[in-house]
């Protein structure tokens, strides 16, 4: 090679060799790095050469493999559209029979029944529970009770209790007493109602906020204690 005979030519030149000494010696190491590094430049270029010719070239098998493959995948992707398509269409008609079942829901099946309803049900709730009640029975009694509702009188407007009295009577009447402003005769509770007061009304009031006596002022005022006004009040 070339670097070869060039480090033989060193060796044997005599101007290198009797006057430079050392420093030939380094020259030498230097080029025959430089030679080496050339060397295996050349040497990627020529492999990275190769390789790029290589996969440039044609290859049928190759692509008919690769053709089969994109067929395989184009039909598997079809058979799945077809699948999701069909699970739409499926839901898509789940969706329908329920509406149209809900809509039957809201009318009362008259037909059905072996009694006449005390009231027209039109409740989307009660109208199903009827519908789907099993037994005359059962759908006649949702049908009282809807009907019950409708009017309100399901729940009655007062609860009696049922705790001992311990001697009170409810509306018992004890007379007229003289208030002051400062000094309450009935200071537990208190309130305005211009429009619907009365002894009744006050009583009621009174005792829902755990009060035994109630007593009306100026028509319009509630007032509400729980101990009994002295007798020396009582105007007469």
């Amino acid at each position: 090679m070339v670097c070869v005979k060039i480090v033989k030519w060193l060796k044997t030149s005599p101007k290198l060799t009797n006057g430079c000494g050392d420093t030939g010696l380094f020259f030498v190491i230097g080029f025959v790095i430089l030679c080496l590094q050339i060397f295996l430049a050349a040497r990627f270029v020529a492999l990275n050469r190769n390789t790029k010719s290589d996969e440039n070239q044609w290859s049928p098998l190759n692509i008919d493999n690769e053709l089969d493959q994109d067929v395989e995948s184009n039909s598997a992707g079809k058979s799945k559209v077809e699948v999701f398509d069909d699970e739409d269409s499926n839901s898509v008609l789940t969706k329908i029979k329920k509406h149209k079942v809900s809509n039957q829901t809201h009318f009362l099946k008259y037909d059905e029944l072996e009694f006449t309803p005390l009231c027209s049900i039109t409740t989307k709730e009660a109208v199903s529970a009827i519908n789907r009640a099993k037994t005359q029975k059962c759908k006649q009694l949702i049908s009282n009770i809807t009907c019950l509702s409708y009017a309100d009188k399901l729940y009655p407007i007062e609860l009696r209790g049922s705790c001992p009295s311990e001697g009170y009577v409810m509306g018992k009447e004890l007379g007229c007493f003289k208030d002051d402003k400062k000094y309450r005769l009935l200071s537990g509770y208190f309130g305005v109602n211009k429009n619907n007061n009365s002894p009744k009304y006050c009583i009621k009031l009174c005792l829902q906020s755990g009060f035994p006596y109630a007593g009306v002022q100026y028509s319009n005022e509630c007032f509400c204690g729980a101990d009994e006004p002295p007798l020396t009040s009582k105007s007469t």
